[in-house]
C-alpha cells in the first residue's frame, strides 16, 4: 500500500469518528431537550374562598430531573382573579425557556365556602327549678360574608340540655351554635319579705310594717310563722334593722333596713352654671335599645332609662343598660293608666318592675319617672297623695325640662327625625341641668340621636347620667 492510500483510509477513519462523535453530542443534546419539563406548582384547578386573599404558588422547571432556578427563564403571567366576586377565573404563564415556548393555564374558583355568623346575647341560659321556665330568652343575629343579614333564615331548636341554632346561606353553607342549658339547683327555705327590704323613709314621715313569710325556696308561702324584732322612730335620724325570724326554722332568718333622714327638696328647672344634658329614655327596652346603646357607647356618654315590661322579649336589655354604665329606673310595668286607681295599684305596677331590675341589675331601684308626668290628670287617687308616698319611702321622682316630642308632635310630622332634631336643639339651655324626655320605643328617635349627640358636643355640653347628686326637676302634681 502506498503513501498516498494510507493517508486516504486514515482520513476517512478521521471523519467516520467525528460523525460519530458529533452525533453523540447531538443526541446528548436532544436529550437533554426532552428530558425539560414546565408544570404549574400545585394544582390545576384551585377553589379559595369568597374575599380571602390569593397568591398564586407559580411554576417549576425540571431539566434532566434538577430543579432549574426560574430566573434563567422569561415569562409572562396574567390573572383576572378577584376574590370579591364568585365565579371562575384564570391565572395564565407564558414562558420562554431554551428559546422553547411554554403555556401554563390555572383555574380559580372562587367560592361561598364559609356559614354564616351567628351571635347571640347570651352564652348559657338557666332553666328554674320552680316553674321550669328559662331565666332569659335568647336574642339572636347572623350575618353571612356573601348574603348579608340571614337572621329570619335560623332556624331554633330547644332540647332539655341545649338550644340549637342553625341557618345555611344561599350556597348552602350551614352553621349551627348550641347554647347550653343549665339547671338550676332546688332552692332553700327562705323568709319572703312584704315590700323593699332597704327603705328610706323622711324624718317625720310614716313607717308601716309590712310583715314577712314563711316560703319554700320557690316563693310559695308555708306559713306566717314569724317573730318579728325592732322598732323604728321617725322622729329622728338613724339607721333601723327590723329582723325576721322563721318559728319554724330558727336559722332561718331575714333583716329590713329603714334609714330615717331628712330628705332633699327638689329643684324645678335646677340653674347649676353648667351645662349639663341628662338623656333620659321612657318605654323601653325594645328593638331600638341596642342601636341607642351603641351610639351612647360611640361617645362615651351615659345616660338614664326609666324602663317598662311592655315588650317581655327584652327585659335582658334592662342588665345590659346597666352592665354598660347607665342608670336604670322605674317607669312603669304596664303603662296603663288603671295604676293610678289606688295607693295599692300603683304600688303593685311598681313593685312587679322593680322586681325585674333587681333580676337585671342586681339592685332596687333608686329613682323613679311618672307615666304621664307628676302633672298628668289621670290619678283617681290623686298624684298628690302618690307623690308623698314616694317620698315617705324615700324613692326620687323625675320629670323633665326639655321635651323632644318623639311621642308627641313629631309622630304625626312628615319628616319625624328632623322635629325630634329641632325639639331638641331649640329646648336646650345652657348653665343649667337639662332633663330631656326621649323614648327608646321609637325608631326615629335611635335615627336622630347620633346628630343630637354631635349638636351637643359642638355646643359644649356635657352628658351625665342621673345619680344620687342629681337635683330633681319635678312638675306640680295635678290636685
Amino acid at each position: 500500500m502506498d503513501r498516498r492510500s494510507f493517508y486516504f483510509i486514515k482520513f476517512n477513519i478521521f471523519i467516520i469518528i467525528l460523525f460519530i462523535v458529533n452525533g453523540l453530542f447531538i443526541h446528548d443534546i436532544l436529550k437533554h431537550l426532552n428530558d425539560i419539563h414546565v408544570s404549574l406548582k400545585g394544582d390545576e384547578t384551585v377553589v379559595i374562598s369568597y374575599k380571602t386573599s390569593y397568591e398564586d404558588p407559580g411554576f417549576e422547571i425540571i431539566n434532566n430531573k434538577q430543579d432549574v432556578d426560574i430566573s434563567n427563564a422569561t415569562y409572562e403571567l396574567i390573572s383576572d382573579v378577584d376574590s370579591s366576586k364568585l365565579g371562575e377565573y384564570e391565572v395564565k404563564y407564558t414562558i420562554k425557556y431554551m428559546n422553547k415556548d411554554y403555556t401554563l393555564i390555572r383555574k380559580v374558583e372562587v367560592k361561598d365556602t364559609i356559614g354564616p355568623t351567628i351571635t347571640t346575647t347570651v352564652d348559657k341560659v338557666e332553666r328554674s327549678y320552680c316553674d321550669n321556665k328559662l331565666s332569659a330568652d335568647v336574642e339572636y343575629s347572623a350575618v353571612d360574608d356573601v348574603d348579608g343579614e340571614v337572621t329570619e333564615s335560623v332556624t331554633r331548636e330547644d332540647s332539655d340540655d341545649k338550644i340549637t341554632l342553625k341557618v345555611k346561606d344561599s350556597s348552602n353553607n350551614e352553621s349551627i351554635l348550641e347554647i347550653p342549658i343549665v339547671n338550676v339547683e332546688k332552692p332553700s327555705n327562705k323568709i319572703v319579705l312584704n315590700g323593699k327590704s332597704i327603705q328610706t323613709i323622711g324624718v317625720g314621715g310614716t313607717y308601716k310594717e309590712e310583715g314577712a313569710y314563711y316560703a319554700d325556696g320557690c316563693g310559695t308561702k308555708i306559713d306566717d310563722n314569724i317573730d318579728i324584732a325592732g322598732s323604728v322612730d321617725t322622729s329622728k335620724e338613724g339607721k333601723y334593722t327590723i329582723t325576721y325570724t322563721s318559728k319554724t326554722d330558727n336559722k332561718i332568718k331575714t333583716t329590713r333596713t329603714i334609714t330615717v333622714k331628712e330628705m332633699p327638696k327638689a329643684q324645678t328647672a335646677p340653674v347649676t352654671g353648667n351645662s349639663v344634658i341628662y338623656l333620659t329614655f321612657d318605654d323601653g327596652p325594645c328593638a331600638y335599645t341596642k342601636r341607642i346603646l351603641d351610639i351612647l357607647d360611640k361617645y362615651n356618654i351615659k345616660a338614664t332609662f326609666f324602663v317598662t315590661n311592655q315588650i317581655r322579649g327584652y327585659q335582658n336589655m334592662i342588665g345590659e343598660e346597666a352592665r354598660r354604665g347607665h342608670t336604670v329606673g322605674v317607669h312603669t310595668y304596664t303603662h296603663q293608666w288603671n295604676i293610678y286607681n289606688s295607693l295599692d295599684s300603683y304600688w303593685n305596677d311598681f313593685n312587679n318592675m322593680d322586681a325585674i331590675i333587681e333580676q337585671q341589675t342586681g339592685k332596687k331601684a333608686e329613682i323613679l319617672r311618672f307615666p304621664g308626668g307628676t302633672s298628668n290628670r289621670m290619678a283617681k287617687v290623686g298624684m298628690s297623695n302618690i307623690v308623698n308616698s314616694v317620698n315617705n319611702k324615700g324613692l326620687r321622682y323625675y320629670d323633665w325640662n326639655v321635651c323632644v316630642e318623639d311621642a308627641g308632635a313629631c309622630v304625626k310630622s312628615s319628616n319625624k327625625q328632623q322635629c325630634v332634631y329641632n325639639y331638641f336643639v331649640n329646648g336646650l339651655k345652657p348653665g343649667r341641668d337639662n332633663i330631656v324626655l326621649l323614648h327608646d320605643l321609637k325608631s326615629y328617635t335611635a335615627d336622630s340621636l347620633e346628630r343630637m349627640i354631635q349638636y351637643a358636643l359642638s355646643k359644649g355640653y356635657t352628658f351625665k347620667a342621673i345619680d344620687q347628686n342629681t337635683a330633681q326637676v319635678h312638675f306640680k302634681p295635678y290636685k
